[in-house]
């Protein structure tokens, strides 16, 4: 996400200190996975921390008509590698949900409902894609 922000010459501070923040986060749950611990709850922490990043870099990337209309993929396959099937519906629902309230109210125009059709089919591709390399993980492990 860095590099289509940088890319697209929108990054400023807001961005910037969401990139840092969102460094500091993965840095955190990093240390705590190398140190075998968990936070209570921590699979819902972490799929929440990951759509409030990437809805924050999405509204400050310019909602659907920025380079961040995707930005919803990183809670997707978070929530997909911790809760599977169940987890990418949900996820994908709610990013659809926010995304698309979120776009609605940046720009209240027919044009949000085509920008979330797109990403509809971007999300059921990929969740597609994520929960076959997830099935063939967890079958690796079995």
């Amino acid at each position: 996400m860095a590099i289509s922000i940088a890319a697209s010459s929108q990054i400023g501070f807001p961005t910037n200190l969401v990139l840092i923040l969102a460094s500091l986060w993965n840095v955190v749950l990093s240390i705590l996975a190398l140190l075998r611990r968990r936070l209570y709850a921590h699979r819902y922490i972490s799929v929440a921390g990951d759509m409030m990043i990437a809805y924050l870099l999405f509204v400050l990337g310019g909602e659907q008509n920025g380079p961040l209309g995707w930005a919803g993929l990183l809670p997707l396959l978070s929530g997909t590698l911790y809760f599977h099937v169940k987890g990418t519906l949900v996820v994908a629902v709610l990013n659809l949900v926010f995304q698309g309230l979120i776009a609605w109210i940046a720009t209240p125009s027919y044009a949000v409902f085509v920008f979330i059709g797109g990403l509809a089919l971007l999300y059921l591709l990929l969740g597609i894609v994520f929960n076959a390399i997830d099935w063939r993980m967890l079958s690796a492990l079995s």
